[in-house]
């Protein structure tokens, strides 16, 4: 029997040393992997904006960060919508608890700012009915975008956003 040659030994061992370090490699992946699905369970996540109906396309949404404040953006879950069934929609809160909604021949106000006109119909011809006059309720948001063609609080079946729909606060990254 003859022994192995050098270079056969070699080869041996850079393979073995290869195998270590893919294994090492793959480990750290998984890893890394599993902190940012606990990351993304607990803490908040990266979103994508698909509509145009906000200036920003990628979002930061933090599950922890309470909303306090107007202007803030949030994102939450419709509640079986007659447009978009059940989903989850970003907007820019515009009126909180407290705050007070006039309607004036579908122009929409909040506080005396004007955030918005109800359009009569949808893009598909569908009737919109706007929201109606009234304070916010404890819990509950008003929601809105810029865009004429924006589906937001100002009609009556998107309506006030309850505190509870509310997946978190989301920080616009550009």
């Amino acid at each position: 029997m003859t022994e192995p040659s050098a270079s056969a030994y070699s080869a041996e061992k850079s393979f073995v040393l290869f195998q270590n370090k893919l294994a090492l490699f793959l480990m750290i992946t998984a890893l890394a992997f599993a902190g940012i699905n606990w990351w993304s369970m607990t803490q908040g996540r990266i979103v994508h904006n698909v509509t145009h109906s906000l200036p920003f396309s990628m979002f930061y949404v933090s599950y922890k960060t309470p909303i306090t404040e107007q202007y803030q953006y949030v994102e939450f879950w419709t509640q079986n919508d007659q447009f978009f069934g059940t989903l989850k929609l970003t907007k820019q809160i515009k009126g909180l608890p407290g705050d007070v909604i006039k309607v004036e021949n579908r122009n929409v106000y909040v506080n005396g700012h004007f955030v918005g006109h109800a359009k009569p119909f949808s893009q598909k011809g569908i009737p919109l009915t706007p929201i109606q006059s009234g304070v916010i309720p404890p819990h509950h948001y008003y929601v809105a975008a810029e865009p004429a063609d924006s589906y937001d609080s100002r009609y009556a079946n998107l309506g006030l956003v309850d505190e509870k729909q509310i997946v978190g606060r989301a920080y616009p990254l550009f």
